[in-house]
């Protein structure tokens, strides 16, 4: 008898799991997937400038290598300074990337590079299919938006965005909740960016780091952002690169 007082409250709430049905999380609607990328957009306009500090950490076959970061960048005119450093603060690279054209200064290599940004070789550093613009996004902790002419919601937290011949050029990752983007992927190349956001500034999702994931399963770049500034006044010296 004692055995089956302790069993009716398990019977009891046993038969009551029914009543606790778990929602299925709703479908998201193509209305929906365009206001998201329609904010996506407007808040890249939000940002005129921007300087970051923070650290990087670059896995390539088994292999990791930690810096420091300083970069700033300037929408109009378009320009990014990158410094990076070891963590005991040596300088290992600068460079300077304008609207066309792209320097670096290569501390430990002692040498130089002035060209075009499409030729350049910060491709080995950083996907080689961005633009500039798109570069810049990404350093101030924001999705870049590749071309499209349409978009497709998929499922309840995917926005595919596609060419004219219907093939897709970036599926996007979102927090329905709170209607951020929080990994976008690049089928050509295969690539893959995660986002995480701290608060927002000026109605501006904050990043506080950055994964990049690339095709090959032991090659990733991971930025961590210490400090995040957008829209503040950057001393014209910061876009300087002397090469001699």
């Amino acid at each position: 008898m004692k055995r089956l007082i302790l069993a009716l409250p398990a019977l009891y709430l046993l038969s009551g799991c029914a009543l606790f049905t778990i929602r299925p999380t709703p479908i998201l609607s193509l209305e929906e997937a365009r206001a998201i990328v329609h904010s996506i957009a407007q808040a890249e306009t939000k940002i005129e400038q921007f300087f970051a500090t923070g650290s990087l950490l670059i896995i390539e076959n088994q292999e990791e290598t930690r810096l420091g970061f300083f970069w700033a960048g300037t929408r109009n005119p378009l320009r990014i300074k990158i410094e990076l450093t070891h963590p005991w603060g040596g300088q290992v690279m600068e460079a300077l990337v304008s609207e066309q054209q792209l320097m670096v200064k290569d501390h430990v290599k002692k040498r130089s590079y002035r060209g075009p940004w499409n030729q350049s070789p910060i491709a080995e550093a950083f996907p080689a299919f961005f633009s500039n613009e798109g570069l810049w996004m990404l350093l101030c902790g924001r999705v870049p938006l590749l071309e499209h002419d349409q978009l497709k919601a998929k499922g309840a937290d995917k926005i595919l965005l596609l060419d004219k011949k219907g093939r897709t050029v970036q599926v996007i990752g979102i927090d329905k909740k709170r209607g951020l983007s929080i990994w976008s992927a690049y089928p050509n190349p295969d690539l893959k960016l995660r986002f995480s956001y701290s608060k927002k500034t000026q109605d501006i999702p904050l990043a506080k780091g950055v994964q990049i994931e690339f095709a090959d399963e032991g090659h990733s770049i991971s930025i961590q952002f210490r400090n995040l500034v957008h829209n503040k006044p950057i001393p014209e010296e910061v876009f300087t690169l002397p090469l001699e």
